[in-house]
């Protein structure tokens, strides 16, 4: 029976030292996004309910990212259709972070494939007050309504046609068959055996059409085999077909050139992670340097942006020969813009990758910031199709695409 690769975290017992403890945490994080990326759901679930487990006993909170955690397992489970428990999740979530977007879409799925339709249309109303004109929840809550719809309809029609009063039908009679006597059989006309040719029922062989096997060859040999003659038109279409021998050097050529991931000494092909977190914060930091001007159409003022703190790890883990590319970055930003009248916009937004290659975003307005420029907010900050969030998504998508072309 083939070991799991992750039983060496997973029977271990949780520190009591709490650096020790937020190790450890940090290593199931990135084995649990690893094992999401390559569709190993069975482990992915069981590194994420022991990473919460670590992460309860952190007093730090915000630090552990508990509520992000809790988001995760909820995506693993929704993929293995554990909607119970990913309904559970989704509500541990939001208890530590009701504006958590990801934690009401995914609550709302899960309520979706129960059939509890009252309750996924709420849940994505519930996103949709924190998160006006969300295209995501928009999107969901209209399939939601739209099953709800054609659920009540097949319903309905049911019921209607099991109440339907049918008439009583008139029970078939048996049909009888007359019985053959032994006389009616012997006075039965015979037929003759040109009749049976003639009828197709001869048991003479067919004649050779060319395809059938044990052929005689030109040596008056049989062979015992299905032969088929090929032609010569079909030899020049086919070609050789005959099994071609490698020689010992070809072969080991041919291993030679096949490139290895990972280090020299890893032959075997044993989990491999290399820290890229300082390159990776670098690297935003570049995309977007200081005092960036996002601008906007219509002779609006330009946002300017600064990145606050970056936070998170960087990964690349090689396993059997493959490749992964894990991170869970996040990045917060100031932005800021003054129009031509002298009304001031101003807040924060959090840019936090879930592990699965999307970005939570939330967005904070500070109480500074004019009541006459709330539009301009509506429409370019907190908008996920135009202004400052498709922006500074392209931005870590560049950062992301460096980050993957790296080899190993």
């Amino acid at each position: 029976m083939k070991s799991n690769p992750h039983d060496d975290i997973l029977q271990s017992e949780i520190p009591e030292e709490t650096g020790r403890r937020q190790g450890m945490l940090e290593e199931l994080k990135t084995r649990a996004k690893g094992a999401f990326q390559s569709k190993d759901l069975g482990n992915a679930e069981m590194l994420y309910s022991k990473a919460i487990d670590c992460a309860v006993l952190i007093d730090d909170a915000p630090k552990s990212g508990l509520h992000l955690l809790y988001s995760n397992r909820a995506a693993v489970r929704l993929l293995l259709k554990k909607n119970d428990g990913a309904v559970k999740d989704c509500e541990s979530c939001l208890a530590l972070d009701k504006a958590f977007l990801k934690a009401h879409f995914r609550l709302a799925q899960a309520w979706m494939r129960l059939g509890k339709w009252k309750s996924g249309i709420e849940a994505c109303r519930t996103g949709l007050e924190l998160h006006s004109g969300n295209a995501e929840l928009l999107s969901l809550q209209a399939e939601i309504q739209e099953a709800w719809d054609k659920d009540t309809e097949e319903k309905a029609k049911f019921n209607a046609e099991a109440n339907e009063v049918r008439p009583d039908l008139p029970k078939p009679e048996p049909t009888r068959i007359p019985m053959a006597t032994p006389s009616a059989a012997s006075n039965a006309p015979k037929k003759t055996q040109e009749e049976k040719q003639s009828n197709g029922t001869s048991s003479a062989p067919p004649p050779d059409n060319g395809m059938r096997g044990y052929k005689k060859t030109a040596d008056g040999k049989t062979t015992s085999y299905f032969h088929t003659d090929i032609s010569d038109e079909a030899k020049k279409l086919i070609g050789d077909c005959k099994p071609q021998k490698i020689d010992a050097e070809q072969l080991k050529n041919s291993d030679q050139s096949k490139a290895k991931a990972g280090s020299a000494w890893n032959q075997a092909g044993t989990f491999e992670e290399r820290n890229y977190t300082k390159w990776f914060h670098e690297k935003v930091r570049e995309e977007i340097p200081k005092n960036t001007d996002v601008e906007l159409p219509n002779d609006l003022p330009d946002i300017v942006v600064n990145v606050e703190t970056i936070s998170g790890d960087a990964n690349i883990a090689c396993t059997r020969g493959k490749v992964k590319y894990i991170h869970d970055t996040v990045v917060e930003v100031k932005w800021n813009f003054t129009t031509h009248d002298d009304k001031k916009g101003l807040g924060t937004m959090r840019l936090e990758c879930d592990g699965d290659g999307d970005y939570d975003i939330n967005v904070d307005v500070d109480s500074k910031t004019h009541s006459g420029v709330r539009q301009i907010v509506n429409e370019f900050v907190k908008s996920s199709s135009k202004g400052l969030q498709p922006y500074l998504l392209e931005r870590l998508r560049s950062v992301e695409k460096k980050f993957q072309a790296i080899q190993i």
